[in-house]
């Protein structure tokens, strides 16, 4: 009975890393691969002069 959960998880795992690799596969990362860098905004540095 043991082995068969063992089986039955492993089987479990399998499918979700298969559900996984189809979803990444099928989101066409190469349109959103710069989508971070369009948002607008302003950046700010602080530079900090000690003397």
């Amino acid at each position: 009975m043991n082995n068969r959960n063992k089986l039955i998880e492993l089987f479990i795992y399998i499918v979700i890393v298969a559900v996984g690799v189809i979803l990444l596969l099928t989101s066409n990362a190469q349109d959103r691969k710069n989508g971070q860098f369009e948002v607008g905004g302003a950046y700010h540095a602080a530079v900090l002069d000690e003397q």
